[in-house]
């Protein structure tokens, strides 16, 4: 069996391609898992009142939530230059 990709074909037994086709198909499993328990996540009361919250907020409020959000994930600097280096984006470069 050959598998063409864009950089030339590859020779493949139908064993390791069906056992590749398996592969997948339970990383798709996972991720369906996944979103479904981030879906059951979001319609907790909870999560509810979160989203209405933040459509009500003020600038000002979002801005001190996002701030308080960078740090816990670690973020040691809040300046908008080095949040983009940090991003791998260069200033004032199109990406």
């Amino acid at each position: 069996m050959f598998i063409t990709k864009p950089d030339g074909a590859k020779s493949s037994s139908v064993e390791e391609f069906n056992a590749l086709s398996r592969a997948t198909e339970v990383n798709l499993e996972t991720l369906s898992g996944e979103f479904d328990a981030l879906h059951a996540r979001m319609q907790t009361s909870k999560a509810r009142a979160g989203v209405n919250d933040a459509f009500h907020a003020s600038s000002k409020e979002l801005g001190r939530a996002a701030v308080g959000a960078a740090r816990k994930r670690g973020c040691d600097s809040l300046h908008p230059v080095h949040l983009l280096h940090r991003n791998g984006h260069e200033f004032g470069s199109r990406h």
